[in-house]
């Protein structure tokens, strides 16, 4: 399928480090298309063939968590992706994008303490990039902290993060039948001279 060809396009990034732009596009192009089943093929080949890092894991879960036959297995490649993420936070504690990951696998795998912790050290930082802005309001919003969640949609758009994404993106479902999400979006959305 679309997401296999996309991912063995990606295949020899998927067992370096983790690239958050690679793993950013990987994850938009199967929010697009809807091709869990074979991104989450994609994603198991990845790790079986060695790359065992932490955002294969949480991809690996979200595919996961978007099935209905294989979502019981998400809660546990959350947490294997949480465990491998804290390992890597202990080489870098303050990286923005580890932290973004770990409030995201907290938040969809049922634990909303620990991802809000997460949110408040990103929200010590200055200067974050849109998508990190932008996945700090999809886990406030999974954690139903609405305020946050608007909050950093405002910002993440304020940066340039794309209209598109936002739209899309099936965990801001209940969010974009807010007025205030589109009292938002309205504010962002480019106009025609």
């Amino acid at each position: 399928g679309l997401a296999d060809e996309a991912i063995s396009a990606f295949q020899p990034s998927l067992a370096t480090p983790p690239n958050p732009i690679t793993f950013s596009s990987l994850r938009t192009m199967y929010f697009y298309t809807g091709d869990y089943d074979d991104a989450a093929s994609a994603f198991e080949r990845a790790i079986e063939s060695g790359a065992n890092n932490y955002v294969n894991w949480g991809n690996l879960a979200d595919a996961y968590r978007a099935l209905p036959s294989k979502r019981p297995r998400a809660a546990e490649h959350y947490r294997h992706a949480i465990a491998l993420a804290e390992k890597a936070r202990t080489v870098s504690p303050g990286d923005a994008y580890i932290l973004m990951d770990l409030a995201s696998y907290h938040a969809k795998n049922g634990e909303p303490a620990q991802a809000a912790s997460r949110l408040t050290e990103l929200e010590a930082q200055a200067g974050l990039e849109a998508d990190v802005l932008f996945s700090m309001a999809v886990t406030s919003e999974l954690i139903g902290e609405r305020p946050r969640a608007l909050r950093h949609l405002e910002a993440a758009l304020s940066k340039g993060y794309t209209l598109t994404e936002v739209e899309r993106n099936p965990d801001l479902l209940n969010l974009r039948n807010t007025g205030a999400f589109h009292q938002i979006l309205m504010r962002h959305r480019p106009t025609n001279p």
